[in-house]
């Protein structure tokens, strides 16, 4: 009898998986689209998500402010006329630290402080008179709470026909669009 050889061949598999070698999970990059935004003496930072990070660093003039996973950082309560420098940097699942930014630079100008209104009612004329705000560029008129319209002067006419109780706030408005609180209600009713 004639004895067969048989051979197998096991085809050896390999899978891949996403495993940390001795040296961890790579080194991530900082966030791209890194910006501020001032309102007041508030600045609002957002960044873009890092694929991987598990955390990120905000540091303001080299000191961390913010650690966490959020994609923004409201930066508050800060000094007007100064100038912030900020960084931040993406921490993978190892807590290791990527390299920082470039330093986002973001300054808060001169305080803009809501003006003081006054009113007062001829026939169906309201007069609305208010102080000249220092940083103020121009102003805005509301009417109701609704904006009505801008203007450069501290002094403004407006006819308010007669019988119905018209409410009036002005806001002052810098050079970078950056506008105060309301000012004080008034109101008046033409006759």
């Amino acid at each position: 009898m004639k004895s067969k050889l048989v051979l197998l061949i096991i085809p050896l598999m390999f899978f891949a998986c996403e495993e940390e070698t001795d040296e961890g999970p790579a080194v991530l990059s900082a966030p791209e689209n890194f910006s501020g935004t001032v309102s007041q003496n508030n600045i609002t930072l957002t960044w873009s998500p890092v694929t991987g990070a598990s955390a990120y660093s905000l540091a303001r003039d080299g000191s961390e402010i913010y650690n966490g996973s959020d994609l923004s950082y409201d930066d508050n309560d800060l000094e007007y006329g100064t100038t912030y420098n900020y960084t931040i940097l993406t921490i993978n699942s190892s807590g290791e630290n990527g390299p920082a930014s470039s330093p986002l630079e973001i300054t808060i100008n001169g305080e803009l402080i809501a003006p003081v209104l006054s009113l007062s009612v001829t026939d169906s004329i309201a007069t609305l008179n208010w102080a000249s705000v220092e940083t103020a560029d121009h102003y805005r008129i509301y009417h109701g709470g609704d904006f009505m319209e801008e203007v450069t002067e501290t002094t403004q006419d407006i006819n308010i026909g007669t019988g119905v109780e018209i409410c009036f706030t002005v806001t002052a408005v810098n050079e970078y669009n950056t506008e105060s609180d309301h000012s004080n209600e008034e109101c008046g009713t033409g006759s």
